[in-house]
């Protein structure tokens, strides 16, 4: 079901899992060493922790992607929420859930990369039809992502109905994971926000998990570019409804 009517859930606050802010790892040099992401990048991502610790409070959970360059930004967005140092109580958990595409044909991916160049075309060749990173022959299929993206959502939110409050969950992951969110939320990315690439390197949107009186369909809120839209997601199933 989606949620046309730009209503704010605050006034509903004991309903809320969670505070999700679901951020693209910092712009990468693609080492696979540590951190793997730029000095520009790591310090955009220490600011992001002070911002977000100042909406949203400290984080009481960071998830993040296998891949160097999430771990490095995730790190860094931990340090910057406290100043430099590492909060105690801060969980750090790695999920493969939400780790970046797998290649079924490495070589050809990586020679469209560079062929292509431009960031935006790149995205854009995620999501078009017929697009060359929709290819199962180069690149792991988005139904394939989609599923083990939304496997994640259902196990963050079983963890979470134990919980007495809605903590600040940050999750840092990847563009072709993020915008299948941000796609099955608002629909096409050209027409809603007039680019596909976003989230763009170190970008993140906000996201919040509400509860409903279906205790089987929790509600998916999301803030993204000052545009907000939700809709009804379906544990069971696994999908948006």
């Amino acid at each position: 079901m989606l949620r046309n009517r730009v209503e704010s859930f605050a006034e509903k606050e004991g309903n809320v899992l969670a505070y999700v802010t679901f951020s693209r790892h910092g712009e990468t040099k693609y080492t696979d060493q540590y951190p793997d992401i730029t000095k520009k990048a790591e310090l955009n991502a220490r600011e992001k922790g002070k911002i977000i610790t100042a909406e949203k409070g400290s984080p009481d959970i960071i998830i993040y992607s296998p891949a160097v360059r999430a771990k490095g930004t995730a790190d860094a967005i931990s340090a910057g929420s406290v100043e430099g140092h590492t909060h105690p109580s801060v969980q750090m958990r790695e999920s493969h859930q939400i780790r970046p595409s797998e290649f079924s044909n490495r070589q050809r991916a990586e020679e469209l990369f560079l062929s292509i160049g431009d960031q935006e075309e790149i995205a854009r060749q995620h999501h078009i039809e017929g697009g060359a990173f929709t290819d199962p022959n180069i690149l792991e299929t988005p139904e394939s992502k989609r599923a083990r993206l939304y496997r994640g959502l259902e196990y963050l939110i079983r963890s979470l109905d134990r919980s007495k409050k809605a903590p600040h969950v940050v999750i840092v992951s990847h563009y072709e994971l993020i915008s299948i969110l941000i796609t099955d939320i608002f629909g096409d990315l050209d027409k809603s926000f007039g680019r596909y690439n976003i989230p763009s390197f170190g970008e993140h949107v906000d996201v919040e998990l509400i509860r409903t009186d279906d205790p089987g369909i929790v509600t998916v809120k999301i803030n993204c570019d000052n545009k907000v839209a939700a809709r009804d997601f379906d544990r069971k199933k696994r999908l948006f409804i």
